[in-house]
């Protein structure tokens, strides 16, 4: 009995080895991504090679619509859509678990969607462009007879994008998954790629960088579709970003993030609290007269006391006495939360013209930096004098910068 159940899995395992042999080489392999059409996206679909899992051979649908009627082993297509969401299942008879994978596509993207079968189920993921070029150099265009849908695109289109390249050891990953499907191994030139360090300056200039300005300055930041863990200036490849900004205590922002090749981006997250207190009501007439508090009699400055939020007194307390960390911070969420208020502009107009000019330190000049900020979004043009002066005659050329671009916001 046990022979007989010995030689009936040989058969089988035999079976499923010759059938993924036979199923593989059903077109040309893979050469070079595709470049979109004028306002479209293309999306590749590839299938890893598994262990005794060749005889499955599941179909592919796109959100619900049966694009491909099977995609054997090593094998890809690609689709040519619309921007928009799309979201890859598997067409398949039988019981298997199923993760499905969702592209959100933008005009002249290219995305990499990767079909994984193993015993019992069936995963879609969103593959990294590097990563999934690098396997798909071994895998077969799938036959058109199999196309269900009119916008798998028929034939390799020539591109500007060409096939990552694939270092050594990756060559012998890739043979050593294929040499058990006695599918040929890739070829290794001669001559082995350069290393990461000899690449040319402009590849690296390709390269995108984010950074981002959070308020509260302990917020956490996070990209959540990718693994690397978030730092300023975080080097990136072109496409969008899932990027979470979140701190105990407020809020949590989320937004989608597009990057360019070489684009350079700073953003601007301010998280609102949790218990946001209630409005005060606006005294438009009292603001305006305490624009210079300096100039105010002691009764008028009780008056103005009593007219603005706790809030509002504090920064303005942190602007004419606090040491050059807190007139930092209160510049900060003047430019963010109250930069439509002239009392506190008016302020911090005053503490400006009183500290550019000291010796500069690094919190010297990030303090008055965020100052001419504050100023300048605004919009106010009763400011240009007064950062024209500094732009002028401010000790240290970074500042004379903030200025200057600050100046040419009003």
């Amino acid at each position: 009995m046990k022979t007989k159940f010995f030689i009936l899995i040989s058969v089988l395992f035999l079976t499923s080895l010759i059938t993924g042999c036979l199923t593989t080489s059903i077109g040309p392999k893979f050469t070079h991504a595709v470049t979109p059409e004028s306002g479209k996206a293309v999306i590749y679909v590839y299938r890893q090679r598994g262990v005794m899992t060749a005889t499955t051979m599941p179909g592919v649908k796109v959100n619900d619509i049966e694009v491909v009627e099977t995609l054997p082993e090593i094998a890809f297509f690609s689709l040519s859509v619309d921007p928009g969401q799309y979201t890859f299942t598997p067409k398949l008879f039988g019981i298997f678990k199923t993760t499905e994978a969702t592209v959100n596509a933008q005009p002249g993207e290219v995305y990499f969607v990767r079909l994984k079968v193993s015993m019992g189920s069936l995963e879609f993921d969103l593959m990294n462009r590097d990563e999934a070029m690098a396997y798909m150099a071994t895998c077969h265009l799938l036959d058109s007879k199999y196309y269900r849908d009119p916008r798998v695109i028929s034939g390799q289109r020539v591109s500007s994008m060409p096939v990552a390249p694939v270092r050594s050891n990756e060559i012998a990953t890739v043979q050593a998954q294929t040499e058990v499907q006695q599918v040929p191994a890739i070829p290794v030139e001669e001559k082995a790629p350069a290393p990461v360090s000899s690449r040319p300056v402009a590849v690296k200039d390709q390269k995108a960088r984010l950074y981002v300005d959070a308020n509260p300055s302990n917020a956490r930041i996070r990209i959540m579709n990718i693994a690397p863990v978030f730092e300023q200036g975080l080097s990136l490849d072109q496409g969008r970003y899932d990027l979470e900004v979140s701190a105990a205590g407020y809020k949590s922002h989320r937004e989608w993030v597009t990057l360019e090749k070489g684009e350079m981006k700073n953003l601007q997250v301010l998280l609102e609290p949790m218990n946001k207190p209630a409005p005060v009501a606006e005294q438009p007439a009292v603001k305006e007269q305490a624009v210079v508090v300096s100039s105010l009699t002691a009764e008028q400055k009780a008056n103005v006391s009593e007219a603005f939020s706790a809030e509002e007194q504090r920064y303005a307390r942190m602007l004419q006495n606090g040491s050059l960390t807190e007139i930092r911070d209160a510049a900060k969420n003047i430019y963010h939360r109250h930069y439509n208020n002239s009392y506190l502009a008016g302020i911090a107009e005053q503490t400006l013209l009183k500290h550019y000019s000291a010796d500069a330190s690094n919190i010297q000049i990030d303090a008055m930096a965020w100052l001419c900020r504050a100023l300048g979004r605004t919009g106010d043009r009763r400011y240009s004098e007064t950062l024209r002066t500094v732009a002028q005659n401010a000790p240290h050329r970074k500042l004379r910068g903030h200025a200057e671009k600050s100046l040419g916001q009003l």
